[in-house]
């Protein structure tokens, strides 16, 4: 079954699934938009920035050469050309991203996984308030139509982190490795209240146990501190262990940033100033707007969602001392967590076409985007 619209199903595994992480690359030069690098732009020499420097071959020590020449390492890579346009890598990289994958065929041979989701669907659904028909029909005029209908699938089925799960080779079918002690109650308290927010917004599974089923993995989970903040954060600790979820994640799959920076608003900023001698007067006021809850809104596959078992309940250690009975118990996250080594790229898939939309499609101009924070400037 497929979710469209913001609604919540619950979805058995697709046997039909294939594998698209090896198609072809789906670039094609007639139909890229400005938004897309040219490779002229990185051989220009003229320089602008707090002071103009000459290209000079050889050079070395404290000068780094980069795309627009050679320029002092203490600029640390903000020195412009005339041609740097300021527009989103973000969302010109997806005129020519690959399509995101799908789980492979041999993932629905893991008859242990598959049985557990046909015989627990309720604990299996694919949510998201994303209005998947309306994201999709902003995107008609995208050139990368590939990359799209492979994310539109992916949010109505669920995503596939770029995993192979050897679950036929060196890693076991089923592995609780969940146990982490937190440090104090008040630790304690937040993970079950976050756990209980979580399974109220549809994004966790009604809580089930003590034990997990075949076909999961259990991994850790603990708190982190939010910057500039008294508040917490949950983080699934997806790296822990021997036969942790990120070991199954090659990086060469996931690398390449495809993000926005401070190069691309200070490139925008001096475009912008370019334009008139006027905007050079101008007061600026620059802004950042984070999207809530941003890695959440992205559903993963139900095979997947196995090898995101969240398990609490754990004491402290003054709480084992003073003897008290440890219960466990367990939910499955359905959601992108912000522990995964795929999380950001799954996430970059959706908010990098999102961008797309808002420059080409709203003509909202020096938009760029980095992780969960858009930014740009007005007058």
């Amino acid at each position: 079954m497929h979710a469209d619209d913001g609604t919540q199903v619950f979805a058995p595994p697709q046997t039909e699934s294939a594998d698209t992480s090896t198609s072809a690359q789906v670039a094609r030069e007639d139909t890229r938009s400005p938004l897309v690098p040219a490779e002229s732009e990185r051989s220009q020499e003229v320089l602008e920035g707090r002071g103009r420097f000459e290209r000079m071959g050889g050079k070395g020590g404290d000068w780094e050469e980069g795309e627009v020449g050679y320029t002092p390492r203490y600029k640390r890579g903000f020195v412009f050309s005339d041609s740097d346009t300021g527009r989103s890598r973000a969302a010109g990289c997806t005129e020519f991203e690959l399509p995101v994958p799908r789980p492979p065929a041999k993932e629905f041979a893991n008859v242990e996984a598959i049985k557990t989701i046909e015989e627990h669907p309720q604990l299996f659904a694919i949510m998201t308030p994303i209005k998947i028909n309306v994201l999709e029909k902003h995107l008609e005029t995208h050139p990368n139509q590939i990359f799209v209908q492979s994310v539109m699938t992916a949010l109505r089925e669920g995503f596939w982190p770029w995993a192979n799960t050897h679950h036929d080779e060196e890693f076991p079918i089923t592995w609780d490795n969940g146990r982490m002690n937190p440090r104090s109650e008040m630790e304690q308290k937040f993970i079950c209240r976050y756990r209980d927010e979580e399974v109220a917004a549809g994004r966790f599974s009604e809580p089930f146990g003590p034990d997990i089923l075949p076909g999961m993995y259990s991994t850790p989970v603990h708190v982190v501190p939010k910057p500039h903040s008294e508040e917490f954060r949950m983080v699934s600790n997806m790296s822990a262990g021997t036969y942790a979820p990120n070991h199954m994640i090659l990086h060469s799959d996931i690398a390449g940033s495809r993000l926005d920076s401070l190069h691309t608003l200070f490139a925008a900023i001096l475009r912008y100033r370019r334009r008139s001698p006027a905007n050079a007067e101008k007061t600026l006021v620059v802004f950042k707007s984070d999207v809530s809850k941003a890695y959440r809104l992205c559903p993963m596959h139900p095979l997947w969602q196995l090898k995101q078992i969240v398990t609490t309940g754990y004491l402290t250690s003054e709480q084992k001392a003073a003897g008290e009975t440890e219960v466990l118990t367990r939910t499955v996250d359905r959601n992108n967590n912000f522990g995964g080594h795929g999380s950001g790229r799954v996430w970059y898939s959706v908010n990098g076409l999102v961008t797309w939309i808002a420059i080409n499609v709203e003509d909202i101009e020096d938009l760029g985007c980095y992780m969960d924070d858009d930014f740009s400037f007005d007058d």
